[in-house]
C-alpha cells in the first residue's frame, strides 16, 4: 500500500507486520513479538496509573517481557464524545494510527512502539484500546515547563524538540496536533530526547518541502 493511502486501511484487515485475532465482534491487532504477552492481559480489569495523553489511559507490566505497555482508550472529542462517551464508530481510526506509527518507526522516526489495537462492538459502535510500549522516564512538555526548570535545561530541551520534529517531518510525517504535550522529554547526562506521541490522524508520505514544512 502506498505511504499516502494510510486513511484506506480497511479495519478488518491486519495492517503489515501486526496479526489480526478475532472476529467481526471482538478484534484484536497485535505485534507478533506481543502476542503471548497481550493474550495474557485482561485489558478491562486494570485500574493502572496515571499516563500521558488526553484520553483515558493505563500503564501495565507485559508478562515476560520487560517492557511495559500503555494502554489508550480511544474516545470521539467535540459533541460526539458528549454523546457516544466511551465509544468509537469503528476500528479504522486507531488502526491507522497503528499503521502510521509503525511506518514512521520503521523510518526512524522518534514514536513509541506500537503493539496493538483492541475492540469491542457495543451494537453501532465500538470500545477501542490502543497500546504502545510505555516510554519510560518521560514527561512531557506541559509538565516539564511546570517544574520551572533552569535555563541551560530549557535551552537542552527546546534543541531535543527541534531535532525530534526535523526527524519527523523527515521521515514524511503530517501531525494532526503537534503541540508541546504530545512531545515526551527523557533527560540525559547534559542531554535530552524527545518521543512524539498522539499520532491520531497523523498521515505518513514523502518527506515535505520547505513550504509545506513552514506551513
Amino acid at each position: 500500500m502506498p505511504s499516502h493511502c494510510i486513511s484506506a486501511v480497511d479495519p478488518l484487515r491486519p495492517p503489515e507486520a501486526f496479526r489480526r485475532i478475532g472476529g467481526t465482534d471482538s478484534s484484536l491487532l497485535v505485534d507478533p513479538a506481543f502476542e503471548p504477552a497481550i493474550r495474557g492481559l485482561d485489558f478491562m480489569a486494570h485500574p493502572g496509573e496515571p499516563a500521558h495523553g488526553r484520553g483515558p489511559s493505563v500503564i501495565l507490566d507485559l508478562p515476560g517481557r520487560p517492557e511495559r505497555l500503555h494502554v489508550r482508550a480511544l474516545r470521539h472529542g467535540g459533541w460526539l464524545g458528549g454523546f457516544w462517551g466511551t465509544r468509537i464508530a469503528g476500528l479504522g481510526r486507531p488502526t491507522r494510527e497503528l499503521e502510521a506509527t509503525r511506518q514512521l518507526r520503521a523510518r526512524g522516526a522518534p514514536v513509541p512502539h506500537p503493539v496493538m489495537v483492541w475492540g469491542r462492538r457495543h451494537g453501532m459502535l465500538w470500545e477501542a484500546l490502543l497500546g504502545t510500549v510505555y516510554e519510560e522516564e518521560t514527561r512531557d512538555g506541559i509538565t516539564l515547563l511546570a517544574s520551572r526548570p533552569d535555563p541551560a535545561t530549557i535551552i537542552e530541551a527546546a534543541r531535543a524538540a527541534g531535532s525530534a520534529i526535523r526527524e519527523l517531518h523527515d521521515a514524511g510525517c503530517r501531525h494532526a496536533d503537534l503541540h508541546i504535550g504530545n512531545l515526551l522529554f527523557r533527560s540525559g547526562d547534559h542531554s535530552s530526547e524527545v518521543v512524539v506521541v498522539d499520532l491520531d490522524e497523523a498521515r505518513v508520505g514523502s518527506a515535505p518541502g520547505t513550504g509545506r514544512r513552514m506551513r
